[in-house]
């Protein structure tokens, strides 16, 4: 070997060696970076979600997200808020068990759908966790005290990820919908 190549391959060790100790003492802040990052990104795509929810439960969702990341080690990721009949359509033909189009407060921006993920651990809670696991994360509890419906109590079907609220049955929205009760922007008057 000359000495080139050893120069090479002792600069290379070298500054491996002196990048694994920067990564080794940066690895908090650079954590740090991530987590901001990803924070950023979940609220920018929850309030997508939330944006185009019924204006009478906007901040009241806005309010317990923010309560579960201040009061909680899980971060709201959401996945579904308002529906058009279409979409609900689709996802009823999809499957049978999905509500009908225009009986899923979904149709009328009152149901928003959550996914959790726990900040410390990375893990989820998604549709498929139990009742036993959402109830042990808090949000459930703390959701109903803010007069949310929550679609793990449902007897039917088991809906974890759905958070409801609304003064009427998605009956009474159809037939307000359905009569012409809207607003310019589409949304059943209340």
């Amino acid at each position: 070997m000359n000495k080139n190549t050893k120069d090479i391959l002792i600069y290379s060790a070298i500054g491996l060696g002196v990048s694994a100790t920067v990564l080794f003492l940066f690895r908090k802040r650079i954590k740090q970076g991530i987590d901001a990052v990803k924070k950023i990104y979940y609220d920018l795509s929850n309030e997508y979600y939330i944006k185009e929810l019924h204006p009478a439960i906007k901040n009241d969702v806005r309010t317990l997200y923010n309560w579960i990341v201040q009061n909680t080690d899980w971060q709201p990721i959401s996945t579904s808020g308002y529906r058009s009949f279409e979409k609900q359509a689709a996802l009823h033909e999809q499957n049978s068990s999905n509500a009908v189009a225009g009986s899923s407060k979904h149709n009328y921006g009152f149901a928003i759908d959550m996914n959790l993920q726990n900040t410390k651990t990375g893990g989820y809670l998604k549709k498929s966790s139990s009742k036993a696991a959402w109830n042990k994360s808090g949000v459930p509890a703390k959701a109903k005290e803010m007069g949310f419906r929550w679609g793990g109590d449902f007897t039917s079907y088991h809906d974890p990820v759905h958070f409801e609220k609304s003064p009427y049955t998605s009956s009474q929205l159809l037939a307000l919908h359905n009569s012409g009760k809207v607003d310019r922007n589409g949304y059943v008057i209340i």
